[in-house]
């Protein structure tokens, strides 16, 4: 049941997260953080430690002058090598991520949740507890009893046959003669391999790329699962309870 899932986590290894706000994201880790990380702070400005909450204004002014200076051609400084013009703009719609505050209704969160594990509208169940206004302390128990339903094999098979196109990969275990070490380098990149498997269900429950300011999130759910064994059932749950999923 679970070959599929198992198979998508080592895909999501090499599947990049897509979309401006993280193209924007590496381009600062490429050419700001040699300069401005905890140990240099040049300028006095360390961009490690600068959380992309753009919705707080003193932030958010840093941030801006951090644009212009990479959008005028100042930085990064003319001894460096110079970044594609398009990789520079995508720093400038990193501004322009909008965190949303409100939280959508018990049933637009009953709909979310159905879709991401059946493909399904809400049964009865999930209905009912959306009518009620008790969804939201249930979802642990939700999760837990959708991912035993029947139909969470929608799940299983649409998540890394669909989105991942596993279906177009031809579906062969590595062969342990050739990769002896396969299973060893798997497990040495567990962090890494839940990170990136965090960031696909995320997009793939919510139906947008992630931004900027999301990746503290998804770092948190990361660090959750794995104090409980980092399994995937576990990062589901987390997903689900997580702000991320429970925000439009």
């Amino acid at each position: 049941m679970w070959a599929n899932l198992l198979a998508a986590s080592v895909l999501v290894l090499i599947i990049p997260c897509d979309g401006a706000d993280v193209r924007g994201q590496s381009f600062i880790g490429q050419h700001c953080y040699d300069c401005h990380d905890g140990d240099e702070k040049k300028g006095g400005l360390d961009l490690t430690a600068l959380k992309p909450k753009f919705s707080a204004a003193e932030a958010f002014a840093i941030w801006v002058r951090v644009d212009d200076r990479i959008a005028s051609g100042e930085m990064p400084p003319k001894r460096k090598a110079r970044p594609a013009a398009g990789d520079a703009a995508a720093v400038t719609k990193l501004l322009y991520h909008v965190e949303p505050d409100a939280k959508p209704d018990d049933h637009a969160l009953a709909c979310r949740l159905s879709c991401f594990l059946s493909n399904s509208i809400p049964d009865a169940r999930l209905t009912e507890l959306a009518a009620s206004g008790k969804l939201r302390a249930s979802l642990h128990d939700e999760v837990e009893r959708m991912l035993k339903d029947a139909s969470f094999q929608r799940f299983i098979e649409d998540f890394p046959g669909q989105w991942l196109k596993l279906r177009a990969i031809a579906a062969n275990d590595p062969d342990k003669e050739l990769y002896p070490d396969f299973q060893t380098l798997l497990a040495a990149d567990t962090p890494q391999l839940l990170k990136n498997l965090a960031q696909q269900f995320a997009i793939y429950s919510m139906g947008r790329d992630l931004g900027f300011s999301d990746r503290d999130e998804i770092a948190g759910i990361v660090a959750r699962s794995q104090k409980q064994g980092g399994g995937i059932c576990t990062l589901l749950h987390e997903l689900v309870q997580s702000r991320l999923f429970q925000t439009p």
